[in-house]
């Protein structure tokens, strides 16, 4: 799911609101990670998604990082024509499928295997076979049921959504319960997340950083009006006017404010009343709360080690030796206390990199004056101004 066109929107029109950034700077941070996007990603060729969470948490550890993971609840009414398209697609995929390994099944019923022609007809069914199965991805309740024990044993904190987890994650940003989102889907930032990780890899240490005050400022809009502008870009839930283009979308926003206003200087099918004020409440996340005795439940868990070894070696592919390496690696660092540079490097990438921490979670303002006690810092950085949707 995403906003269409909005990241390359944003790359054009706020220089700053997007920055490349070690994950050093996240430091001690809690994220709302978006477990089943990165589920897709891992599952993507057919392979287990078990090695990619846990190389996915082995990164967390290793900047002592506190992931937690939001799994998707039921999507709204709205997204329904969406579904119905998605599975028109997958269904196509499968009878595309059947359509080559019956082909296959008939060139060798015929027994010209080694004529040179049939083996380039072979050699190109077998492709196109490849790359249509790794296409076609469902996440079943068993593989949600296998992730989730991987995190218990791992003592990882999830929590299932009521709705769309990148709605959730957002939320919990706002409300102060986590620093950042981790999501590749552009409704994170869409839903009004203060900060937004994208292009997490196991394989790198830098990360896409999305910052909304500053995006807001750059584009010298509200969040409001950023809304409208996400709505009338087109969405999962409501498709783009024909022949609206992302920039006259954003030159409307920027000149007449709201979709109400536009539709009186434009032609385009838009939105009506009700389905404005429906949209607007799903990206404003008004219908979401949070449960603060499951939050606290979550961030109370603890790991086995053994049931964990012991999991890997049945599910994973990854061999014992790395997974002990690995476990060694994640778990023997809890118990490692933080020196006075770890904290004082701590302070200062977070003052280098920039990034309006100090106006996200007020809890870490408390924490600011306590470090720097300790470190003997004297001047903190200017906050950056908290806009009126963080709650």
């Amino acid at each position: 799911m995403g906003i269409k066109n909005l990241n390359s929107l944003i790359e054009t029109c706020s220089p700053s609101g997007i920055q490349l950034c070690s994950l050093t700077a996240f430091r001690g941070k809690k994220v709302a990670v978006d477990a089943n996007v990165y589920l897709y990603k891992y599952m993507y060729g057919k392979a287990t998604p078990i090695d990619g969470i846990f190389f996915m948490v082995n990164k967390f550890k290793k900047f002592h990082m506190t992931p937690i993971f939001v799994f998707d609840g039921k999507p709204p009414c709205e997204k329904e024509m969406t579904l119905q398209y998605r599975k028109q697609m997958k269904n196509r995929l499968e009878t595309r499928i059947q359509e080559i390994n019956h082909s296959m099944e008939q060139l060798a019923i015929s027994g010209t295997g080694n004529d040179p022609d049939t083996t380039m007809i072979e050699d190109d069914l077998r492709q196109q076979l490849q790359q249509n199965e790794r296409r076609l991805i469902y996440i079943s309740d068993e593989i949600i049921h296998l992730v989730k024990r991987l995190f218990d044993m791992m003592g990882v904190s999830y929590i299932d959504s009521p709705m769309e987890a990148e709605h959730l994650c957002a939320k919990l940003c706002r409300a102060g319960y986590v620093d950042a989102v981790v999501s590749e889907d552009m409704d994170a930032i869409a839903c009004g997340s203060p900060v937004v990780l994208r292009d997490f890899s196991n394989r790198r240490d830098d990360i896409r950083v999305y910052t909304m005050q500053r995006i807001l400022d750059d584009m010298g809009i509200t969040y409001s009006m950023f809304v409208d502008m996400c709505i009338l870009l087109g969405n999962d839930y409501m498709p783009r006017a024909r022949g609206y283009t992302p920039d006259m979308i954003y030159s409307d926003i920027c000149q007449h404010e709201t979709i109400e206003q536009i539709k009186q200087t434009r032609s385009f099918r838009l939105p009506d009343e009700y389905q404005c004020r429906r949209l607007r409440t799903l990206l404003n996340l008004d219908e979401i709360s949070i449960s603060d005795e499951e939050w606290t439940r979550q961030l109370r868990k603890h790991q086995d080690l053994n049931k964990l070894k012991e999991f890997m070696c049945c599910h994973s592919t990854i061999d014992m030796d790395t997974i002990s390496n690995r476990v060694e690696k994640m778990f023997s660092s809890d118990a490692r206390r933080p020196s006075a540079m770890d904290i004082r490097q701590k302070v200062e990438s977070q003052v280098e990199s920039r990034l309006p921490w100090f106006s996200i979670t007020p809890r870490i303002h408390n924490e600011y004056r306590t470090i720097r006690g300790m470190t003997g810092l004297t001047t903190a950085p200017s906050p950056v101004a908290t806009s009126s949707f963080v709650h």
